[in-house]
């Protein structure tokens, strides 16, 4: 074990090496080759980007959301995280001779994105790059507030090439090849801090079954499915204040609320809602057969199956789930992985651990691993004074840098394989789930644009919400006005 936690720290040193093309046995995202042609030149650091850049102390204005801000800020001598987050910024602020003003907005995305549009579009803006969260921020990309980043002008020193951009991710943010308006990548720690996976209380799993190594063991052998979930559900289920009636006081097998949580269970059982065609074109691809059979199993998982506690989120805490987990009373719960170093897990007396989000079924190739709508991406305005143009894509290019190699290595390795990781489990194996659910993030055009898309995949979570077993005919009455507007949006992008 020494020897390994050695290793472990040693990686931190040389960050860049770990984070290769995403495949099954490496947790780094796959990336595409999209991108410009750009001048290569040799520097001292050898990371593609001139070592002599000197931008005189040019100020660079960044609208962001009053939230998660010290994903983006830091600190200075903080937590784990959030210092490397302020190293990071220091590095690339004296490698480029910038200085950087954060803008706070509002603590509501919808507040946020709507402002910063009025003001690009009002010419009232003074905002050189613009932070927005994933579901609204990108339907606001047809309101014409935000540049294509793939025009030269944006893009001089950017190489969309480089593993600390996520080229397959972005490119489920656009319609078209020759368009980007969002950027992700480790330059935006809330994407990995926002990827969806199980936690599940180790000590209660002991109690019940002995050994929750076996639980991994499931997990690698392909065997972590709905059904098992469902099972495990019903075996630890308790009623404990006699009420015959599942309730936050009970022992429950999963704890979830209802609505766009159901979504995400969805995805990572396999639905999807879009596709590309032989051509590369965008189209809905939503009422089909598989898609139906996973709906059902998420139905029955939420609404019929002894064990699950499915509560409504707009009358009961959303946080109610992390709760009774704290306390003890679930052994599973869906959840992100930034709510490792939560201040809910600090707190728990019990040991817990992270497994991927279960499959359909066995049949299943893949994990699959979604992330949430708050992670935030940066666009640039279309009101960007020209003049700091260059400025603009050295800095979003230097902080893709640097935060891989700080900031990623201490989310990714430290912070969860290493620091928040139950002295009761084998770090061996924890760093190995990690992997396997990294190494699974992916994402779906038409849920990341649903906000314009008449909101499509989140029907998925009004029905299960609602008790309404009426996938196809629900999907059928929306499927057309869902196709006008995708129609529109391909319109748009090409004027």
């Amino acid at each position: 074990m020494k020897k390994i936690m050695s290793v472990l720290l040693a990686v931190l040193f040389c960050a860049a090496a770990l984070a290769a093309c995403k495949t099954n046995d490496d947790p780094k995202p796959a990336q595409s080759t999209s991108g410009g042609n750009k001048e290569t030149q040799t520097t001292q650091s050898g990371d593609g980007l001139p070592d002599d850049l000197d931008f005189k102390g040019t100020k660079l204005s960044i609208a962001i959301r009053d939230k998660y801000t010290e994903y983006y800020l830091g600190e200075e001598g903080g937590d784990l995280i959030w210092a490397a987050v302020y190293k990071a910024n220091q590095v690339v602020d004296e490698r480029l001779h910038i200085t950087r003003e954060y803008v706070k907005t509002s603590e509501s995305s919808v507040d946020h994105v709507n402002k910063v549009v009025t003001d690009i579009l009002s010419n009232e803006s003074t905002y050189d790059l613009v932070l927005v969260d994933q579901f609204y921020g990108c339907a606001k990309a047809l309101d014409g507030a935000f540049a294509n980043i793939k025009d030269e002008q944006y893009s001089k020193y950017l190489d969309l090439e480089k593993d600390y951009w996520y080229s397959d991710y972005m490119s489920n943010l656009t319609l078209s090849e020759d368009t980007l308006y969002f950027l992700g990548g480790d330059a935006s720690p809330t994407i990995i801090s926002w990827t969806s996976c199980t936690f599940f209380n180790w000590d209660l799993y002991d109690s019940y079954y002995g050994d929750p190594n076996a639980l991994f063991r499931l997990v690698d052998n392909g065997g972590w499915t709905i059904d098992k979930l469902a099972q495990y559900s019903k075996e630890v289920y308790k009623d404990l204040d006699d009420s015959k009636t599942i309730n936050e006081n009970d022992q429950v097998g999963f704890t979830v609320s209802t609505g766009q949580s159901a979504v995400f269970a969805a995805q990572c059982a396999g639905m999807t809602f879009s596709k590309r065609d032989g051509d590369g074109n965008m189209e809905l691809d939503v009422v089909n057969s598989k898609n139906q059979s996973i709906f059902e199993k998420i139905y029955n998982l939420y609404n019929a199956t002894e064990g699950v506690y499915a509560y409504d989120y707009r009358t009961i805490s959303d946080d109610l789930a992390n709760k009774m987990f704290a306390d003890g009373k679930a052994l599973f719960m869906n959840e992100y992985f930034l709510r490792s170093w939560s201040e809910f897990t600090r707190n728990m007396n019990d040991a817990y651990a992270i497994i991927p989000r279960p499959k359909l079924d066995e049949s299943q190739k893949d994990y699959i691993s979604v992330m949430q709508d708050p992670l935030m991406l940066y666009t640039i305005p279309i009101s960007l004074d020209m003049s700091k143009a260059d400025a603009v894509s050295a800095f979003l290019e230097a902080q893709g840098i640097e935060n891989h190699k700080t900031v990623f290595p201490a989310i990714y390795d430290t912070a969860l394989k290493i620091k928040f990781v139950s002295d009761k489990v084998d770090s061996e194996v924890a760093s190995h789930m990690v992997d396997l659910i990294y190494s699974s993030m992916t994402s779906d055009f038409a849920v990341i644009n649903g906000f314009y898309l008449n909101s499509i995949a989140d029907t998925v979570g009004h029905l299960v919400e609602r008790k309404e077993n009426t996938f196809v005919s629900s999907m059928q009455s929306i499927l057309d006005g869902a196709q006008q507007k995708l129609e529109e949006m391909k319109l748009n992008y090409r004027a």
